[in-house]
């Protein structure tokens, strides 16, 4: 399996058409946004704070980008720009934990996030096969990727819905979303209580730090309120301009035919049969797809996720780039 160069863990790919988008980024524009933190009115009072809700008209476009696409984020009512998903799931567990609650659920080979922040807070965590009947569950707070994770596919219709019917609350992480052909989300189920996005895995953004937190939660997350002044106002500009292209970047199409012949590649090098998964940068396979003998089956062991192997293909991403093959 020496010639085998997925990952397990999941690196984002910087997509060519979003490093234009760096570049084209000025620091008299930035220079000209920060200028504007502080001001002095006429009679020499300094007013500050004229930036501190400036992510409101980001996050109002982010609404009207995925209007057609991720229906009922109107119903919720408190809205921040964050970190990455990372620090909405975090702050997000944190409040949980001040309102008393002790215990959370995922399913099994999920975003490791969810347990580990948890496990930190003195919290328990239920891992669940995703054939499990929600109903004989306690009502409780459910953690879930959609696209999955676990895999890189979109979770089949009716899932998180029948958690939520069950009596369950949701935190839906929408990290992966934009990395797939076009999908409508349908967040308006009233115990759906949070949804993240993230333009790390879409956009390749993971170094800076993009996301968003919706949610419902009585109060909001009082911890992320301090966001309005302790964040990257670099990221907040560049969030803008991504905004202003979606739906153009990334260009899906062309990133699964890349997708496909890395895949291709893989099964020719390797021998194992690999399949695309619905996000660009993974591909996943059947834990019993294959026959291979006990040393290769040992070297997969760190690709096994709830039943399935998952691969990172950002490395080849960046193979065939070097190459110039299928890049602008």
């Amino acid at each position: 399996m020496h010639n085998l160069r997925a990952i397990k863990t999941v690196y984002s790919y910087l997509l060519p058409e979003v490093r234009k988008i760096i570049s084209g980024l000025s620091m008299e524009e930035l220079n000209e946004r920060l200028m504007k933190s502080v001001q002095v009115s006429e009679s020499g009072k300094i007013i500050s704070g004229a930036l501190d809700h400036s992510h409101l008209q980001v996050i109002e476009n982010l609404k009207k980008a995925y209007e057609k696409s991720v229906l009922g984020l109107e119903k919720f009512k408190w809205q921040y720009f964050t970190a990455g998903s990372e620090e909405g799931i975090r702050e997000y567990i944190t409040r949980l934990k001040t309102l008393g609650v002790k215990e959370i659920y995922m399913l099994y080979g999920d975003y490791e996030g969810y347990k580990e922040v948890a496990l930190q807070r003195g919290m328990r965590v239920t891992e669940i096969w995703c054939n499990f009947n929600p109903k004989e569950l306690k009502p409780g707070y459910f953690f879930i990727s959609n696209p999955s994770a676990r895999n890189g596919n979109w979770l089949s219709d009716g899932f998180i819905n029948d958690i939520c019917e069950a009596g369950h609350k949701v935190f839906l992480d929408l990290t992966y979303f934009g990395s797939t052909h076009p999908m409508s989300v349908n967040v308006s189920h009233p115990n759906i209580d949070a949804v993240a996005f993230s333009f790390s895995k879409p956009y390749g953004l993971f170094y800076l730090r993009i996301g968003f937190l919706f949610t419902k939660q009585y109060n909001g997350i009082p911890s992320l309120y301090s966001n309005i002044w302790f964040r990257s106002e670099f990221s907040l500009m560049l969030a803008e301009k991504i905004i202003e292209k979606v739906g153009e970047i990334p260009d899906i199409e062309k990133y699964k035919k890349i997708q496909s012949k890395i895949v291709e590649q893989i099964q020719d090098e390797t021998g194992l049969n690999l399949q695309p998964s619905h996000t660009f940068l993974l591909a996943h396979m059947p834990f019993e797809a294959f026959h291979l003998g006990s040393q290769e089956k040992a070297c997969l062991i760190p690709f096994l996720r709830d039943g399935e192997y998952r691969f990172c293909l950002t490395p080849y991403f960046i193979e065939h780039e070097q190459k110039g093959e299928n890049h602008e």
